[in-house]
């Protein structure tokens, strides 16, 4: 088997290569971070030969840590638009513009938007279970939280309710299907 590994730097909404180019597509830290989630994902799709594999990362819209600090966020949320309007009139810039927008995803919103692009879900889970905080402030001390990510990430793995899904990141293993649109079956018996 002849495979050659490619790495570069690109713009992941116009990808340079031609379709079906890659056997195997990751992108771990990029969703999050493009301005067009669907365009990217369409385009990852489209240089992904049928039968190929895409290691896919998102930013979970529903992570446990979120559970606390979020119950505060909200109310606080007047405050840092009093805060932007105040530097906009003191004429300090855009406090907001400064700063990149990440998207989150629900799981099924992804998984759907895999979908949209002709790519089936083979396999799902979520990691990550950042130190819970308060208004910004950690609860716990860093030991502390270091073993508590441990012990969700293992329920996680492990698939319990309430936990499965309730990490920090969303990560799928998607595949093209070798005919578009149709599912690859096994052979009747």
């Amino acid at each position: 088997m002849n495979e050659t590994l490619f790495v570069g730097i690109g713009d992941t909404h116009a990808l340079s290569f031609q379709d079906g180019a890659f056997s195997l597509l990751i992108a771990v830290g990029v969703i999050p971070w493009v301005h067009s989630p669907v365009r990217a994902v369409q385009e990852m799709a489209r240089v992904l030969r049928p039968g190929g594999y895409l290691i896919i990362q998102a930013s979970n819209s529903a992570p446990m840590s979120d559970l606390v600090d979020h119950l505060f966020a909200q109310p606080l949320a007047v405050f840092r638009t009093v805060r932007m309007l105040l530097w906009r009139r003191l004429g300090l810039g855009d406090y907001v513009g400064t700063r990149p927008r990440m998207h989150k995803h629900a799981r099924d919103d992804f998984d759907r938007l895999l979908s949209a692009a002709t790519l089936e879900k083979v396999e799902a889970t979520t990691f990550g279970f950042r130190p819970f905080t308060l208004v910004g402030q950690s609860l716990v001390p860093f030991r502390l939280g270091l073993m508590l990510h441990n012990q969700l990430q293992s329920l996680a793995d492990r698939g319990v309710p309430g936990v499965r899904w309730s990490g920090e990141q969303y990560l799928v293993l998607a595949r093209k299907p070798i005919n578009e649109g149709f599912e690859e079956r096994e052979p009747p018996a």
